[in-house]
């Protein structure tokens, strides 16, 4: 297995500011969505709650990604 190469945050921004970081930012855009979902709260009523996510699909599941856990 490899390693993912590790950036400081001053190599990370740079990276961003450029070219690459400006793709990055377009194909993520391209491919998250809005979803919305119901929960349950402690006293029994459901809220509605919202995010912003992709979905991946691997050989045996369709997982849905979010960065709130």
């Amino acid at each position: 297995m490899w390693e993912l190469p590790t950036l400081s945050l001053d190599q990370a921004k740079d990276l961003m500011s450029k070219d690459f970081g400006r793709e990055l930012v377009k194909f993520a855009v391209a491919h998250m969505t809005h979803f919305t979902f119901g929960v349950v709260n402690s006293k029994g009523y459901a809220e509605i709650r919202s995010a912003t996510c992709f979905f991946l699909k691997t050989p045996r599941k369709l997982l849905v990604v979010t960065a709130k856990p």
